[in-house]
C-alpha cells in the first residue's frame, strides 16, 4: 500500500516537472530498493504462510496422535480395568474356595478322630468278642465231638498217627492214606473243593482201600453241607450200593432222610428213615431216625 503512494508521489513529481533531475535518480533508486524490499517481503510472507500451513498440518497432525493415543491409553486403561476387575473376582473366588477347603479339612480331621477313637474302641470289643468266640468255639467243638460219637461217624479232627503206628497198620497203599488224611484236613478247615478233589482221587485210584468208602461219605457232605440235596442223595446212595458192609451205610441213610426233608418230600424221607430203623435199629443213626419219625407223625 506504501509502495503505490510512493509511485504515485513520485508520477505527480514527475508530471509537474518541479523535480530536478537527480532527484528523479534518487527517487528511482529508492523505488528499485522498495520493489526489491517488496519482492522479498512477499517471499518472506510466502514462506511465513507455507510455515504457518505446515505448522497447521503439523498441528493438526499431533492432535489427532495425541487423539490417537488418548483413545489408545482409554482402551488399554479400560483393558487393563476390565483384567484388573476379573482378577479381583478370581481372587475372591478362590479365596471362597480355600476357606470352604479349609473348612472341609477341619470337618475330615474331626471325623477322621473320631473315627480313630471309634476304632479303636471298636478293636477293644472285638478283642472281648473274640475272646468269647473262642470259649464259645471250644464249646461248639466239644459238643461235635460228643455227636460224632453218637452217630458213630469219625472225628472231624485229624488224627495224627506216628511212624510206629503207621508201620503197624493193615497193609495199606500209603499214598491213600496220605491222600485221604489232606482230603480230610480240606474238609475241616472249609475247603471242599480241594476236599471233594481229593476224595474223588482215593475212590478212582484206590477204589480198594479202607477208606474209599468214607471217601465217599463225605463226597455226599461235602454236597450236603453246600445245601445241593439231590446231589448229597445221590453220593449217599453210592455208599450204600458200592460199600454195603462198610461203617458209612446207616450215617448215609440217615443224611439222605434228611436231605429229603430239607427238599420237602417228607414222604422219602419217611420211607428212608423207617428202612434205616429196620436195618440197624440199634445203632445211633437208627435212634435218631426213630425220634424224627415220631416229630413227623
Amino acid at each position: 500500500m506504501k509502495l503505490l503512494t510512493i509511485i504515485g508521489v513520485v508520477g505527480l513529481i514527475v508530471l509537474s516537472g518541479c523535480a530536478s533531475q537527480d532527484d528523479v535518480l534518487t527517487l528511482d533508486y529508492r523505488l528499485s530498493l522498495l520493489e526489491q524490499r517488496n519482492r522479498e517481503l512477499e517471499k518472506r510472507n510466502a514462506e511465513l504462510k507455507k510455515e504457518n500451513t505446515e505448522a497447521i498440518e503439523r498441528n493438526a497432525n499431533l492432535k489427532s496422535q495425541m487423539d490417537n493415543v488418548g483413545k489408545s491409553l482409554g482402551a488399554e486403561d479400560q483393558k487393563t480395568r476390565m483384567q484388573y476387575a476379573q482378577m479381583s473376582v478370581l481372587v475372591r473366588t478362590y479365596g471362597e474356595e480355600l476357606q470352604t477347603l479349609r473348612g472341609k479339612i477341619e470337618e475330615n480331621e474331626y471325623f477322621l478322630n473320631r473315627h480313630l477313637q471309634a476304632t479303636k474302641n471298636q478293636d477293644q470289643n472285638l478283642n472281648t468278642e473274640l475272646a468269647v468266640l473262642r470259649k464259645e468255639m471250644e464249646a461248639l467243638n466239644r459238643r461235635l465231638d460228643y455227636l460224632e460219637q453218637y452217630l458213630n461217624v469219625e472225628p472231624s479232627k485229624a488224627k495224627i498217627q506216628t511212624p510206629e503206628a503207621v508201620a503197624k497198620a493193615a497193609p495199606e497203599q500209603p499214598q491213600a492214606q496220605t491222600l485221604y488224611q489232606s482230603a480230610k484236613q480240606a474238609f475241616d478247615q472249609g475247603d471242599f473243593n480241594t476236599a471233594r478233589e481229593n476224595f474223588e482221587k482215593i475212590i478212582a485210584q484206590f477204589p480198594k482201600s479202607e477208606h474209599a468208602d468214607n471217601a465217599q461219605f463225605w463226597i455226599g457232605e461235602i454236597y450236603y453241607r453246600e445245601k445241593w440235596y439231590e446231589k448229597a442223595i445221590l453220593e449217599y446212595q453210592k455208599v450204600v450200593e458200592k460199600y454195603p458192609k462198610g461203617n458209612k451205610v446207616p450215617a448215609s441213610l440217615l443224611k439222605q432222610g434228611f436231605s429229603f426233608l430239607n427238599l420237602g418230600d417228607k414222604a422219602n424221607a419217611r420211607l428212608l428213615l423207617k428202612e434205616l430203623v429196620k436195618k440197624y435199629p440199634d445203632s445211633n443213626e437208627g435212634k435218631i431216625a426213630r425220634q424224627k419219625l415220631e416229630e413227623l407223625q
